[in-house]
């Protein structure tokens, strides 16, 4: 919501699962029909505006401790033989996530400048 505010697009795509495939050299995430739409949160299940698919441009790992190298890229990773760049960041620090993300992308967009990225986030400690 608050890159959104901020002038850039945002929306959610999926929560608890989502596929992954390769196609054409990029990673597309895709919602699981059954929950897309739907996000748990305190008190149960709700529906939002979603995306149904989208291309992912940096994987962000939330973690009891944020990397060394703030506010850059911390690692590379594989997913189904495509690289992303990796950032490890502290779960539930709003703020200095939001920092992190914006500094690697030049900054918070502005509304003229119609930049987007696909983010996805995975959960440490699975």
């Amino acid at each position: 919501a608050r890159w959104s505010r901020s002038g850039g697009f945002a929306r959610f795509v999926c929560d608890d699962q989502i596929f992954v495939m390769p196609r054409n050299c990029r990673l597309i995430a895709r919602a699981p029909l059954t929950i897309a739409g739907l996000a748990e949160v305190r008190g149960g299940v709700v529906e939002i505006p979603h995306e149904p698919a989208t291309v992912v441009d940096l994987v962000v790992e939330l973690g009891d401790e944020p990397s060394a190298e703030a506010f850059g890229i911390s690692a590379m990773t594989s997913i189904e033989g495509i690289d992303l760049p990796l950032m490890r960041l502290q779960a539930r620090n709003v703020e200095t996530s939001l920092g992190a993300i914006a500094a690697v992308f030049g900054g918070f967009p502005l509304a003229e400048q119609r930049h987007s990225a696909a983010i996805m986030l995975a959960i440490g400690n699975d």
